[in-house]
């Protein structure tokens, strides 16, 4: 965890009195503090993350008005600091606790209804000229095929014989079925863990970690709800949001949730935090029945 200069960090940012600062969390790239109990900072761990920050910072600017759901307030930016070697971007903070365990029955519905309405609107953006040029897309068969090669040389050799026959399925189900690769892409989160959405009091209160922000297939928003809690709540989630496949998004989102497991694997060299491709290896080898 980076041990910011808090003193020196004060005399650059305007009006800091720097009374209580807290670590938030580490994620691949940044580490985050909590400062005074109103603001957040963000620490990037290497100069290059800065493009994830800028990213981030302008979709935020843009898109904040079309969105359902808070998002991070963005205050400063100070890429070159005497109190910590990357520099920091600075946002205010939004209360709430990570929705980590699935809502209780009580609210689970609300729940669901609210990120649907989240995500209905998200994905509803018009992508215009300027989204275009911030969010460049990607050749979502090109990287499906790359991730496939991958798998097969770095994953499979170290699974069982009946797993690595499932994983083959699960790639060649989804590579096989162009319906998988819809001619219009939107606007996505492309991260929407549980940790990324916020919850107080029965109710979420904002949706953080915008820096993969992306063009590209809506259904990938859905992945990571489905890996943090399970498929019920998916299914649930697809009525609120009224999607019109959801057998199809199901079969999706358990794809793009291997291949989450499988980037963890083979690309966090250097990135991911202690633990993190020992855990994607267990999903992995569950999602695989092994």
């Amino acid at each position: 965890m980076v041990q910011p200069n808090w003193r020196k960090i004060a005399s650059e940012v305007p009006g800091l009195d720097v009374r209580l600062a807290a670590p938030l969390g580490e994620g691949w790239t940044c580490w985050t503090y909590l400062v005074n109990d109103e603001l957040v900072f963000k620490f990037p761990k290497r100069p290059d993350e800065w493009a994830e920050l800028d990213r981030e910072i302008r979709f935020l600017a843009y898109a904040r008005p079309l969105l359902k759901l808070p998002v991070a307030d963005h205050l400063y930016q100070i890429r070159s600091s005497a109190g910590a070697p990357n520099g920091y971007a600075v946002y205010r903070h939004i209360p709430g606790s990570a929705a980590i365990d699935e809502p209780p029955s009580p609210w689970r519905s609300l729940f669901a209804s609210t990120l649907a309405s989240f995500l209905r609107a998200l994905h509803e953006i018009s992508v215009d000229g300027e989204l275009e040029s911030m969010l460049p897309p990607e050749d979502q068969r090109a990287v499906s095929d790359q991730y496939f090669r991958a798998a097969q040389k770095e994953v499979a050799p170290r699974l069982p014989h009946e797993a690595r026959l499932q994983l083959s399925h699960v790639f060649q189900e989804y590579l096989q079925d162009v319906q998988d690769f819809p001619a219009v892409r939107r606007v996505i989160h492309a991260d929407l863990s549980a940790e990324h959405v916020l919850c107080m009091d029965g109710s979420i209160t904002g949706i953080l970690d915008w820096g993969d922000v992306c063009i590209g297939d809506p259904d990938y928003d859905f992945s990571y709800l489905y890996g943090d809690f399970g498929e019920a709540f998916l299914r649930d989630l697809a009525v609120h949001y009224g999607h019109e496949d959801p057998d199809r998004l199901v079969r999706k989102a358990h794809y793009f949730w291997v291949v989450d497991q499988i980037d963890t694997i083979v690309y966090s060299e250097g990135r991911a935090r202690a633990g993190d491709e020992a855990a994607a290896w267990r999903r992995l080898r569950a999602m695989l029945g092994e």
